[in-house]
């Protein structure tokens, strides 16, 4: 829905903004792994295609410590 809805759109991983640019290129050509992640986590248009999940890997880092 947000892809037909919006211009632009932010990405935010722990309270902090990673990404942020035009939608189209948010869909087409994320930079950072966690919005790769977010992407790949929408379900197919359709139910016979099949969609490769990105899974992210290793600890999460603390948001209160820096």
């Amino acid at each position: 829905m947000v892809k037909y809805i919006s211009d632009r759109i932010a990405i935010m991983y722990l309270g902090r903004l990673v990404e942020l640019c035009d939608s189209y290129s948010i869909y087409h050509s994320p930079l950072h792994p966690y919005t790769q992640a977010l992407l790949s986590a929408i379900p197919p248009e359709s139910p016979e295609e099949e969609k490769e999940r990105l899974v992210l890997t290793g600890e999460v880092p603390s948001p209160i410590g820096e």
